[in-house]
């Protein structure tokens, strides 16, 4: 069982692993030692591990935030470029994982994919490139656009819900 928040959570680590397409998990372990540096990090598992194999894969995930409303996880997936061609391939998209509750295993499961592609025409003169994604403190999802030099609000996430129900 886990003992660690999902809205304040500082002992997690999570790593968005493009070339093997997944996100790792970390978790941050008290060593009772006498050192300066009394933490380290051990592997856990891989975001979304007992969910689906469909809802669990991930592609070109470049970017990682962390709802802090309601606990969830945002991951950007990038669409990949093909040098024969010289153009991307695939579509961008962000994938959403919500806490699991005290009694299941693991700490995040799959929720949705939101798909950034009917957002295409209305960002700008170029399809745009998105590379990193934040989520303020109000919940409030920030993406940058390379390829038209801006950042973009996507939605607001805020609810009345408390996590796991969100979303």
């Amino acid at each position: 069982k886990r003992d660690i928040s999902p809205i304040e959570n500082n002992d997690l680590l999570l790593v968005a692993d493009t070339g093997n397409n997944r996100v790792s998990i970390f978790k941050k372990y008290f060593l009772n030692i006498d050192t300066v540096d009394k933490y380290r990090f051990r592997f856990y598992g891989f975001l979304g591990d007992n969910d689906l194999p469909e809802d669990r894969k991930l592609v070109n995930p470049i970017g990682i935030a962390l709802n802090p409303i309601n606990g969830s996880i945002l991951v950007l997936q990038g669409n990949i470029f093909d040098y024969k061609t010289g153009i991307y391939q695939g579509k961008q998209s962000i994938k959403v994982y919500i806490p699991k509750r005290i009694e299941e295993d693991g700490y995040y499961k799959f929720s949705h994919t939101i798909s950034l592609e009917q957002y295409k025409s209305k960002l700008g003169n170029k399809d745009p490139r998105f590379t990193k994604i934040e989520v303020d403190n109000r919940g409030i999802i920030l993406l940058t656009d390379i390829n038209n030099n801006r950042i973009h609000i996507l939605r607001e996430t805020i609810n009345n819900c408390n996590p796991p129900n969100c979303l």
